[in-house]
């Protein structure tokens, strides 16, 4: 929970890349994000507390700006 005066944040990743765009799942368990962690922008999921990131797409061009659908 992050407080009103900008304290109680939590790092989320920890690595060279960038990682950017997050989308929170509808059911606030689960975060979309874009990284170029491999090479080249794909788009990941990981839980709420940076734990257990997946790659989700595997594509030559930039993949970016991830969205979920309505549960």
């Amino acid at each position: 929970t992050v407080n009103l005066d900008g304290t109680g944040l939590t790092q989320l990743t920890d690595d060279a890349a960038t990682n950017q765009a997050p989308a929170w799942s509808p059911d606030s368990t689960r975060i979309a994000f874009s990284s170029n962690r491999d090479g080249n922008f794909e788009i990941y999921a990981m839980g709420a507390d940076g734990s257990n990131p997946v790659r989700l797409t595997d594509d030559p061009a930039n993949d970016l700006d991830p969205t979920w659908s309505p549960e």
